[in-house]
């Protein structure tokens, strides 16, 4: 495959793609604000988060009051596909970057490594949820088990990383990532410890619980420490920004939709099997 990296029929073809695609995305995002100054972005950029659609979205309450053991552990089966990758999203958002932006990337990159320690890397953690859990790493076999829901939330991350000219979207939806982890996976971890999952062993539970603590301080840091002075520097591009975090609140919303109804759809699958015949 990798022999057909350059190919220029295949890049033709994918720049066709990417062009429809971002076209679709673009004709989403709804109304933004304009001429936003770089002081002012990070109060545009949560008042399109809290007013979108997805903000607090139900599938966390559900996990917190309602779901299943077995529901929540559905719900970890697909999440950790994005999850193990984003280290990549955020070594790529290091590239060319200017210096006066770097520690606050760097700080984001240094945490994804465990600041230092091989069993606290975020991925290690990941992994131990899984493994507790009894759960398959198994990558070639997640692209079946997203659907095109959670596949499109994951591929608009890795092309705004993979593509220079995505720069400004990238940012502003990394800013997304960083303001929603907290608040969502603290009604996540509260479904968990209800039903048993990290109750004996809850250590398992650290990738979590670490976002809720770390991610509420990288919110507010990614937004001053890396937009702003960005933005500073190319005040013309607050829009692109604003794009970026609609595009990742419009893929997060559908990816939600898809996992409450996968859960939902799990139970009642469990009940018509115990259903009596006749």
């Amino acid at each position: 495959m990798t022999a057909n990296q350059y190919s220029i029929e295949l890049l033709r073809v994918r720049c066709a793609i990417e062009k429809a695609w971002m076209d679709w995305e673009v004709s989403r995002v709804g109304k933004l604000p304009s001429n936003v100054s770089p002081e002012n972005i990070g109060a545009a950029i949560k008042t399109l988060w809290r007013e979108h659609a997805g903000h607090n979205h139900a599938v966390f309450d559900f996990m917190k009051t309602e779901a299943t053991r077995q529901q929540i552990i559905k719900y970890f089966t697909t999440d950790y596909a994005l999850n193990m990758r984003f280290y990549d999203l955020i070594v790529l958002s290091l590239v060319g970057i200017d210096e006066d932006v770097r520690m606050e990337v760097a700080h984001n990159f240094w945490d994804e490594m465990g600041q230092g320690n091989p069993a606290r890397t975020h991925v290690r953690l990941y992994r131990d949820l899984l493994e507790h859990l009894d759960i398959q790493d198994t990558p070639e076999a997640f692209v079946d088990a997203l659907g095109w829901a959670g596949l499109s939330g994951y591929n608009l991350l890795l092309y705004f990383a993979f593509n220079r000219r995505e720069y400004f979207r990238s940012i502003g939806a990394l800013a997304i990532t960083e303001l929603s982890d907290p608040e969502q996976y603290a009604k996540l971890l509260a479904g968990c410890r209800r039903v048993g999952i990290g109750t004996d062993r809850p250590s398992v539970l650290d990738y979590y619980s670490e976002h809720v603590e770390v991610d509420a301080l990288h919110g507010d840091g990614w937004i001053d420490n890396v937009i702003v002075p960005i933005l500073k520097r190319y005040p013309g591009e607050a829009r692109a920004v604003l794009e970026g975090a609609a595009m990742r609140l419009n893929s997060s919303q559908a990816y939600w939709d898809w996992q409450l109804a996968e859960m939902k759809a799990l139970s009642a699958r469990k009940r018509a099997a115990l259903a009596p015949i006749g």
